[in-house]
């Protein structure tokens, strides 16, 4: 897996959008890179940025980014902005994917839920959910957060602790870092899960113990039975009894009901006889009277109609008579208002057509003049516009007097630019004009070019100075390049020579015991010498010796250092030499064009224009360019206004004849429309004469029918009085004559009266007798007597329920209890059965604190660690060998110094640079560890440097470059120490700013 790109947008302190291209160089030619800047300046966000996008989680902290978690830790989002992203490109075996994600505020300045989407390389998005992103980042990358983290983030400042601490404190730190933390949960589970299910057992056990101490004997479970069945015998008999009694009670209820019910129908009888009684007192009569004039009903209705309408007639012939009235009136107020417009006695129809004639000419020639004068005055206004003139649109005189004023006004600039203007460029000014614009465009370009030579020159001159500087300093580093290297050469023939000492004082202490059997005058059998000085004891061995060996070691090691510095410092500087020579070389192309390009301009520009400095010269020219493109355009503009003056003199024509012709029609009619107006007359009179003509049919027509219907009327009426006696009119008979559906109301309250009365009887005799009925089935005793009766037989009954109750209770409790039993015991059964696995996972890995397992895991970690820590040893320096302590020895790790006969000394014992190697083996180990098969090409240290001293620090350098060569890797270090931005020459810069904000740059 390596890292392409990342991309982000407002996170932490980062404000703004943000890129860094690993594709791009100076990242892609550079292994190692520094992030730099002041604490606070946001580089360990960079780190945030990649987890984040990959996983929506930062190392920082252990839950998820969510907007819950941004709001109340106010990390992430970067302050007062509205939205957020973080963007991974990477690769891995399936391919190149980008991974973002993302958040924003709404329009009320809340926060919405994060959204997290993969694309692949050509960018198109997965079909993924939100929540489905991490798992698969996960499965392309082959590592969760944890794993990725531990693999991609180097723990060297963790394995540097690691390594000075002591006991309890180094498993603690090898827990958190390696993660196997989880093994002591899980010896603590298992404790815990053991003593729970033990505790659930005893509990089941305590209850089986108690049901058992519940339950009741055999004999007396069975007395209980027959006492039930007892119980149950009495209860039906008083059942029996109760039933009895209350249907008793129920007879004399209903024989009391129906003694009421008889009693209620008696009076309804009563009163439904005095109510048709007082109906027939009210209606009878009048029922009787309209039923005799029944046969006369027709002809009475017909009396009454004809004189409604003979009435009705009346009055619509007075009616139409008002009409007749009014369209007279009307036709001699019509024939006033035409005389008074025309101001002709002739007839209506003659007048208004020769008056109709007369307007229609007057505006048919006011017309046509307001046409030529809108026309006049629509060229005038295209004109004067083209001309950019103001006129007056609306008055020609106005407009007239306005464009003589500006006539004026220019003919005066006009003389003004002659009097100052060459005669030759009045005679052609255009020609003149392109002259001038011409040398003004190359006085402008020779002014661009000498700008960019005094740019350059001073250019130069810097990089000269930057050369004088450079081979300065280079030069001496050779000579004493070459110094060190045969100082280091001196004092690895030190070392050696030292080592050689050592060894022949250890083979001499290994022949003690030889000397001892030695004897003066006889030969020693490994030399032949007769004489053994030593043979009593050897002289004592320098103990001086060993600190010798490793102050000359040091030594050379610090040469080595030096010589690698050196070197590394006359590759840089030669580089940059190189560089500067190149640029010096470059430039100087360029000045030599520059100045090429300037003669040739300045040649071609006439004579009069070289004499003074260009800038001077090109605004004399321009200011006489403007003079004489004025001139032109006045010129020409002159000519056109000429023209527009007649065009304007013809519009004051064109307009006065139109006024005079519209005075003239004003005078004799101010309408707009002559057509309407004599057309309305001729409807005023044509709708006159048609209404007086209908309201005179119409009379004439009514007349007849009135005389038709006095006629009937007279007849009916007499015929009317000869049928019926009594009445001295039929309007008489009418007041008797009631309306049908007052008849019909009248006559269906009297049958409801006499069908009513009939239900009642009926309904009486049945409730007599049923009463009859139950009369016969009562008893003597009092409802009283047969109440106390069934309430004693019920007292007793309670009492028998109640001590059965208490019976059955007991006799549920005992199957109760015998269920509960039953099932207790199986209980018990597959409790022992389940707690086999946890008391056999408690007796090999559990414990209260978790101790046993955890230290377990922590030896096989250790293990595992030690042996890749070994392997990156050799690639990083074949020195020194890492080991767990053997038995005697103390509990801190050892190394095995290879190159000292396999020493084994404590891991303290190390220097500053030597403990850097060893915790960074360590921290590539885990890594490996965290990675399994996966390829992490991309890894950050984000340690602190400073205590680091510069020896120390030049070490640790050394060890990452050679890291980096060794493993081809890209590594990050973040760092704020100045020596190691000296070294690493690639960095990602991060500089503070105002209001709390960093910037970022890659250089």
């Amino acid at each position: 897996m390596n890292i392409l790109n990342i991309r982000f947008k407002n996170i932490n302190s980062l404000k703004g959008e943000h890129s860094i291209d690993f594709r791009q160089a100076p990242l892609s030619t550079a292994g190692l890179f520094a992030i730099t800047g002041p604490t606070g300046s946001g580089k360990t966000t960079i780190l945030d940025v990649i987890t984040l996008a990959l996983y929506c989680r930062i190392p920082r902290v252990t839950d998820a980014v969510t907007k819950g978690f941004i709001e109340k830790s106010g990390l992430i989002l970067t302050r007062n902005m509205p939205d957020a992203f973080a963007e991974v490109t990477y690769s891995c075996n399936d391919g190149i994917y980008i991974s973002q994600w993302s958040i924003s505020t709404n329009r009320n300045g809340k926060l919405r839920d994060h959204e997290m989407q993969l694309a692949n390389e050509a960018g198109e998005l997965l079909p993924l959910k939100k929540s489905d992103v991490i798992g698969k980042n996960e499965s392309l990358i082959g590592l969760n957060f944890d794993q990725f983290v531990k693999a991609i983030l180097l723990a060297q400042g963790d394995f540097a602790a690691f390594l000075k601490a002591k006991g309890d404190e180094r498993g603690r730190l090898l827990e958190k870092v390696t993660g196997t933390w989880i093994y002591r949960e899980l010896g603590k589970a298992a404790f815990r899960k053991n003593r729970l299910h033990g505790q659930e057992l005893e509990n089941l056990q305590s209850q089986e113990n108690h049901r058992k101490e519940q339950l009741m004997g055999e004999e007396a479970y069975n007395e209980l039975l027959e006492s039930i069945a007892l119980a149950d015998s009495q209860l039906r008999e008083q059942n029996g009894q109760i039933e009895f009694f209350r249907g008793q009670e129920k007879i004399k209820l209903e024989i009391a009901t129906l003694n009421r019910t008889v009693a209620d129908h008696e009076q309804k009888v009563t009163r439904l006889e005095e109510n048709l009684k007082d109906f027939l007192s009210q209606n009878g009569q009048r029922m009787e009277q309209h039923e005799k004039l029944l046969p006369y009903q027709k002809q009475l209705w017909e009396w009454s109609q004809l004189a409604k309408t003979l009435k009705k007639e009346e009055a619509e012939l007075q009616d139409l008579q008002t009409r007749l009235q009014e369209c007279e009136t009307e036709d001699a107020t019509i024939r006033k208002e035409v005389v008074l417009l025309t101001g002709s006695e002739a007839p209506v129809d003659e007048a208004l057509k020769t008056f109709e004639a007369r307007v229609l000419d007057l505006k048919g020639r006011l017309s046509e003049a307001a046409s030529l004068s809108k026309n006049a005055g629509s060229a005038v206004a295209s004109e004067a516009k083209q001309l950019a003139v103001s006129l007056n649109n609306a008055h020609p005189s106005k407009a007239a007097a306005e464009l003589k004023k500006i006539m004026d006004v220019q003919g005066q600039e006009l003389d003004s630019l002659k009097g100052i203007l060459d005669p030759r460029t009045l005679e052609n000014p255009t020609e003149k004009l392109m002259v001038l614009k011409d040398a003004a465009e190359k006085l402008q370009s020779l002014i661009s070019v000498s700008v960019m030579l005094e740019s350059q020159n001073n250019r130069l001159q810097k990089l000269r100075q930057e050369q004088k500087q450079l081979t300065e300093e280079t030069e001496p580093i050779p000579a004493l390049l070459e110094k060190k290297q045969a100082n280091q050469k001196q004092q690895e023939l030190i070392f050696k020579g030292l080592e050689k000492d050592k060894t022949i004082r250890d083979l001499s202490a290994s022949l003690e015991q030889h000397r001892q059997k030695l004897q003066d005058g006889e030969p020693c059998p490994l030399c032949g010498a007769t004489e053994h000085p030593y043979s009593e004891g050897a002289p004592v061995a320098d103990d001086e010796l060993g600190a010798k060996i490793n102050e000359a070691h040091l030594a050379n090691e610090a040469l080595k250092k030096e010589i690698n510095s050196l070197e590394s410092a006359l590759k840089y500087k030669t580089s940059q030499l190189e560089k500067v020579n190149k640029d010096l070389n470059d430039l100087g192309g360029e000045v030599k064009t520059g100045q090429e390009k300037a003669d040739a301009i300045l040649n071609t520009l006439p004579a009069e224009y070289r004499q003074e400095k260009p800038d001077t010269t090109l605004e004399r020219v321009k200011e006489r360019a403007t003079q004489v493109e004025r001139y032109a355009s006045l010129s020409e503009k002159e000519s056109r206004l000429k023209s527009l003056a007649v065009k304007v003199q013809q519009w004051v024509e064109y307009y006065d004849a139109a006024v005079k012709i519209n005075d003239e029609l004003k005078s004799i009619f101010s309408g707009s429309d002559i057509l309407s107006v004599t057309r309305k007359f001729q409807e005023r009179l044509t709708g006159n004469s048609t209404r007086h003509k209908k309201y005179e049919e119409q009379k004439q027509s009514l007349e007849k029918n009135n005389r038709e219907n006095r006629d009937n009327y007279t007849s009916l009426h007499q015929q009317l009085l000869q049928d019926l006696p009594g009445y001295d009119s039929p309007l008489q008979a009418m007041d008797d004559l009631l309306e049908d559906a007052e008849y019909k109301a009248l006559q269906a309250d009297k049958d409801e009266f006499n069908k009513e009365k009939d239900r009642t009887l009926s309904a009486l005799k049945v409730h007599r007798e049923n009463r009859q009925i139950l009369l016969d089935k009562d008893v003597e005793e009092t409802t009283e007597e047969i109440v106390l009766k069934r309430k004693a037989v019920e007292e007793q009954q309670q009492k028998v329920s109640a001590e059965r109750d208490g019976l059955v209770g007991q006799k549920n409790f005992q199957v109760k209890t015998l269920q509960e039993l039953e099932l207790l015991l199986d209980q018990i059964a597959k409790q022992k059965k389940q707690n086999e696995k946890w008391v056999l996972l408690n007796k090999y890995i559990g414990d209260a604190e978790g101790k046993r397992f955890s230290t377990f895991a922590q030896e096989l970690t250790l293990q595992q660690l030690v042996q890749g820590a070994n392997k990156r040893l050799q690639m990083l320096n074949d020195r020194y060998l890492l080991s767990i302590p053997d038995e005697g020895e103390d509990d801190s790790l050892a190394v095995v110094d290879t190159h000292m006969g396999d020493l084994r000394r404590s891991v303290k014992s190390l220097s500053g640079g030597e403990s850097f190697l060893v915790s960074l083996s360590l921290a590539l180990a885990l890594s490996d560890l965290a990675a399994h098969k996966v390829e992490i090409k991309s890894l950050f240290i984000d340690e602190g440097f400073g205590s680091l001293d510069k020896l120390t620090l030049d070490q640790t350098m050394d060890t990452l470059e050679k890291l980096q060569y060794e493993t081809s890797k890209t590594i990050g270090v973040i760092s704020h120490v100045e020596a190691m931005q000296e070294r690493i020459t690639t960095q990602i810069k991060l500089e503070k700013g105002g209001q709390g904000y960093s910037t970022l740059r890659v250089e």
